[in-house]
């Protein structure tokens, strides 16, 4: 049983360790446990409505919004960075456009105490963005770090369920 007030499962509390995190860059490497201080993975439906007389008769299958972020210590980023690289094409001369590289996103854990593992991909990811925040103390060096993907997919006994 979850519990929200202290954040444990089953009487524990689940940690990083827990999880397994890995960037598939498409074509190149895979990086594993690229130094990964928070992830935040989100996916929703936008619904539309067909009204006849102020009154809904209808809905559209919707529009389809994923959305990931995370933050990575400086040395993710520089990992990721040098993992988009060599298949990033030229542009303005000498200049790799790193954010037109794909790249997957797998995340697996299984809670203390379970055997199940858990499993969210993200599909088709480009780095589009880095917002660095230097600061004093242990996360001294923390790169915001948004991503644009097509898809995100969880794994429920071998098969891919999407909301759309």
């Amino acid at each position: 049983m979850a519990s929200k007030e202290y954040s444990t499962l089953n009487g524990i509390a689940p940690s990083w360790s827990d999880a397994s995190i890995s960037f598939d860059v498409y074509g190149g490497t895979t990086l594993d446990d690229p130094d990964l201080k928070d992830l935040s993975i989100k996916d929703d439906v936008e619904v539309g409505f067909q009204m006849k007389g102020g009154r809904i008769i209808a809905t559209t299958s919707g529009v389809y919004k994923p959305e990931v972020s995370m933050k990575l210590y400086r040395s993710g980023l520089r990992k990721l960075i040098q993992a988009l690289i060599p298949l990033a094409p030229i542009v303005r001369g000498s200049q790799k456009a790193i954010s037109l590289v794909h790249w997957g996103l797998l995340y697996r854990c299984t809670p203390p105490g379970e055997t199940l593992i858990y499993q969210i991909k993200v599909k088709s990811c480009r780095l589009t963005g880095r917002a660095f925040a230097m600061a004093e103390g242990p996360d001294a060096d923390v790169v915001d770090v948004p991503v644009t993907c097509k898809e995100v997919v969880e794994i429920y006994d071998g098969q891919e369920v999407v909301l759309i």
